[in-house]
């Protein structure tokens, strides 16, 4: 089966998006606004990838001047990171 990204909008009375869920199924996604809480100075910019480890550990690849790794846990919360910030 070929794979397919379906997004479905929510919006508020004055036709504002504010959720937007991915996937279908068993299988959705929504934003969640503020979730990673990032280092002081370690801004995503060009976010390039992101993975997930078998901890649900999240690992965000940045490109361009910040080009780094940074690895949340589950909740969001930084755990470690390593490359060029600046």
């Amino acid at each position: 089966m070929p794979w397919s990204l379906v997004s479905q909008k929510t919006f508020n009375s004055q036709r504002n998006i504010v959720m937007t869920v991915y996937g279908t199924g068993k299988y959705q996604f929504k934003v969640v606004e503020n979730f990673f809480k990032r280092p002081r100075g370690w801004p995503f910019v060009e976010v390039a990838d992101v993975a997930v480890d078998s901890l649900d550990n999240v690992y965000v690849f940045n490109r361009g001047p910040y080009a780094a790794i940074m690895c949340f846990d589950r909740h969001g919360t930084y755990i470690s990171g390593w490359g060029k910030i600046g």
